[in-house]
């Protein structure tokens, strides 16, 4: 009987490159964001926020980021819901229903994940999922 396992998650390096992909991505956008990177089990390894960011945007960055890595869905899935009457989700306390966090995946398994907050949802979204995109283009080259 096995009583342990081995798993894989987002190294400080990893989410660095996650962090600046991301950043970078907002920056040719023309937006100001944080952004927050999370290990599989939501707590944080890297973070920025960007000149002219508003603050509250710290904490909503880290939520969205949160959300994706530990249910292992983008959490624009939870905002859709609520949108379409499933209020009930709502209940879950680790949960921020609003787009902008993106699951980094690698080989199927979620290792982390990016949230950004602070300009238009799906602009935030966009800056998440550049951020995962180049992480996993590097793991890809590294397998």
């Amino acid at each position: 009987m096995r009583l342990t396992t081995q798993v894989t998650t987002l190294t400080s390096r990893g989410a660095e490159v996650a962090l600046k992909a991301a950043v970078d991505e907002a920056e040719r956008m023309n937006i100001r964001l944080c952004v927050a990177v999370v290990d599989r089990a939501g707590h944080l390894l890297a973070f920025r926020r960007m000149d002219g960011a508003p603050p509250p945007s710290i904490e909503v960055a880290t939520a969205k980021a949160q959300t994706a890595a530990l249910f292992g869905v983008p959490s624009k899935t939870f905002q859709t819901m609520v949108n379409e009457g499933q209020a009930a989700i709502l209940a879950v306390r680790t949960l921020a229903p609003l787009e902008g966090g993106v699951p980094i995946a690698v080989d199927g398994v979620v290792i982390g994940a990016v949230g950004a907050s602070g300009a238009a949802a799906s602009d935030d979204a966009a800056a998440a999922q550049a951020g995962v995109d180049a992480l996993v283009a590097l793991c890809g080259e590294s397998s």
